[in-house]
């Protein structure tokens, strides 16, 4: 990266940037977290039941896409 030091924007795993390039998703804890890119807080974006993965913003950069993966069944929702 360019530009200074890196900045923390929350803890988690598997991070998308937006295709604005504004804002980035990432996996907390069963939950997709999300933060503007330049920084001010982190913020619980929405939680289901099961392990969420796959995480891909729509070209619209407001919604993101992802599979969730229960015990006998997954599921793709947006």
């Amino acid at each position: 990266a360019e530009g200074g030091a890196p900045l923390k924007l929350g803890d988690g795993s598997a991070p998308e940037v937006s295709p604005k390039g504004d804002r980035v998703a990432w996996l907390k804890s069963g939950a997709v977290w999300s933060s503007p890119l330049a920084g001010g807080g982190a913020r619980l974006w929405f939680k289901t039941r099961g392990r969420i993965s796959s995480l891909k913003f729509a070209p619209d950069g407001e919604r993101v896409a992802f599979v969730s993966s229960r015990s006998e069944h997954s599921l793709i929702g947006m």
